[in-house]
């Protein structure tokens, strides 16, 4: 009994020109029993470099520079036990069929080449060929001749994602309940705002959920934990602005480590602050950083773009 499956574990994948891209190929013995070896080849329908390696991806068997099907160099980890110049499953063990069934996983890298046009595919194909052999039992009276089996898997060349594009602008203004900059004293004890706006201009986005803002407060100042935004919100106002972030801010409490803002000393480590003294001010706190859930949108290529605000009160000593 002969017979052999060659399997691919995802057979679609996007990668950039002048990266590689990897498939997981399992070759498995089909036959109702008995054991049997099998030849790998493989061939880029585009001639892009191949690359045989273990189930693991780091241990290099073979290479095939030109990807036309002939392996130009096989190292000294692979088995080629019929010395044909093809890596193969090894006669020491074979692979058993049934009721076994066993197999052997290989990893096929390609090489996308650094000129390569954006939407070009490349189809690799795999094939195992058994070294037993057997005839064709749909043809009466065929000779006899090994089986074969092939799985593609197909590249497709991808442009760069565009990267976000981040404009800070943090103004600074005397809490003396009008807007009038003239009259604005900054002497010890004055209350200030801060008001940060944050805006991506990029046509581009971070990776979700790693947007962080982090403000290292000035000696001079001391930030004020109490309810600034009232109602429960906490000391800082997070919002949106006429286009959305689509970020999103959680304020659970001041001890609350799962929310979206973390209070900090003056050596980095998180503390919890005390609203309770001072008027709501604490000078333990030396930074604070806000990590907000969700990704940060691109820009549609026009103004307004995507933006948040965040403000917050401090006190100069």
């Amino acid at each position: 009994m002969v017979g052999l499956d060659v399997d691919v574990a995802v057979d679609t994948a996007d990668g950039l020109a002048g990266t590689t891209v990897d498939y997981l190929y399992r070759i498995t013995n089909s036959a109702g029993g008995g054991e049997d070896t099998f030849n790998i080849t493989a061939v880029s329908s585009n001639g892009w470099q191949i690359e045989l390696y273990d189930a693991t991806g780091t241990t290099l068997l073979a290479t095939d520079t030109n990807g036309d099907g002939t392996w130009e160099s096989l190292t000294g980890s692979a088995i080629d036990a019929d010395s044909n110049g093809e890596p193969d499953t090894g006669d020491s063990p074979k692979l058993k069929g049934g009721p076994d069934y066993e197999f052997l996983d290989y990893v096929f890298r390609i090489t996308i080449p650094p000129g390569a046009t954006v939407g070009t595919t490349d189809t690799l194909t795999v094939t195992g060929e058994t070294f037993k052999q057997a005839t064709d039992s749909t043809i009466p009276g065929s000779p006899l001749a090994p089986v074969t089996d092939t799985a593609d898997s197909v590249t497709t060349v991808v442009a760069p994602n565009a990267p976000p594009l981040f404009t800070v602008l943090k103004f600074v203004q005397v809490d003396d309940g009008n807007a009038n900059a003239s009259d604005d004293f900054y002497v010890p004890g004055a209350e200030i705002l801060y008001r940060v706006i944050i805006t991506n201009s990029g046509t581009g986005s971070p990776d979700e959920d790693s947007f962080v803002f982090t403000d290292d407060l000035p000696d001079e100042v001391t930030l004020f934990v109490g309810d600034y935004v009232g109602g429960g919100g906490g000391p800082v106002d997070f919002s949106n602005g006429i286009v959305s972030s689509s970020l999103n801010y959680s304020f659970g409490g001041l001890s609350d480590t799962n929310d979206s803002i973390v209070f900090k000393d003056s050596g980095g480590s998180p503390i919890i602050p005390n609203a309770v003294a001072n008027g709501g001010y604490d000078d333990a706190v030396r930074s604070f950083e806000i990590t907000a859930d969700g990704t940060f949108a691109p820009s549609s290529g026009s103004p307004p773009n995507p933006s948040i605000e965040i403000e917050y009160r401090v006190r100069l000593k």
